[in-house]
């Protein structure tokens, strides 16, 4: 599946200075940056559709279908399975933001003309509820909940390395997750207010 990550105009100016230098899925927030979620919940490789002076940088692969997203949204499974259901020039949207689409390669490159609302796109609105990055500080107002989420599927299946330093205390052990070869001695270790 070709998946494109692209950028609206507004929300490049929105979150200026980050866009300046990148493609906006390359934002950090949580554990991982937004291409790097999107890249675990589809099991694919991205590309970027961004400001045109950007894109020897990151460039845009166009296919005879492509899965293009909105580089500001941050995936979680109830998103995953409604784009999953698109069919072929289907939009989906909550009120009037585009989330996604499952285009063409003729409606790629309307998009790439910055027209986000082509004419042969077929409505489907989203009913849940979105983690989208819309100003800078939402980078650190939702960089929590990014986080634990992240936390979850990272360890998921993993065995954490036990502490074997009798003077390391830590504070939710649950919330603690160590790599092999990680060396911790006489170290506070508290996950009460989030996952390490």
């Amino acid at each position: 599946m070709n998946v494109v990550l692209f950028d609206t105009s507004q929300a490049r100016k929105s979150l200026r200075p980050f866009s300046y230098t990148r493609a906006l899925a390359k934002i950090r927030i949580g554990i991982y940056t937004i291409e790097q979620k999107w890249q675990h919940y589809l099991q694919a490789d991205c590309s970027f559709l961004t400001a045109p002076y950007l894109s020897g940088k990151f460039p845009c692969v166009e296919a005879q279908e492509n899965l293009c997203i909105n580089s500001t949204i941050c995936p979680d499974e109830v998103l995953l399975e409604a784009i999953k259901r698109l069919e072929i020039n289907q939009k989906l949207v909550k009120d009037a933001m585009l989330i996604a689409t499952f285009c063409d390669r003729a409606v790629l490159q309307a998009l790439q003309d910055n027209d986000f609302d082509p004419p042969a796109l077929k409505r489907k609105e989203f009913e849940g509820s979105c983690t989208q990055i819309t100003n800078n500080w939402d980078i650190f107002l939702l960089n929590e909940q990014e986080l634990s989420k992240d936390f979850q599927w990272t360890c998921a299946g993993k065995a954490s390395q036990a502490i074997s330093d009798k003077h390391t205390i830590t504070y939710n052990g649950a919330d603690i997750f160590l790599e092999e070869g990680t060396s911790t001695k006489a170290a506070i270790l508290n996950a009460e207010l989030g996952p390490i």
